[in-house]
């Protein structure tokens, strides 16, 4: 069975920047929204049965979350969301 990691009214997209980086937008979500479904998101990528052939290349998932701000432009939005993704990213490398 094929999960779902996306609710309707959200939308996955890939970013090209550097490795393997999505984003998913939250249309009308503010930050405590955001932040809640950054937390459910990173559980349900933990949650992933790796094959065991894999499981040297996959360490788990980092997820990073912003929302939008006043008269904030969509790319600034992505970029704050991106730097918290890598934030969040060393918080787990510091906990192993």
């Amino acid at each position: 069975m094929r999960r779902r990691f996306t609710d309707n009214d959200e939308f996955a997209a890939r970013l090209h920047t550097r490795g393997d980086e999505f984003c998913l937008l939250l249309p009308g979500a503010d930050s405590a929204a955001t932040a809640q479904r950054a937390q459910e998101l990173e559980g349900t990528l933990e949650g992933l049965q790796v094959p065991a052939t894999h499981r040297h290349v996959y360490k788990g998932a980092s997820v990073g979350h912003a929302s939008r701000q006043r008269d904030e432009r969509p790319g600034q939005t992505l970029g704050r969301a991106s730097e918290a993704m890598h934030t969040r990213k060393q918080q787990r490398r510091d906990d192993r």
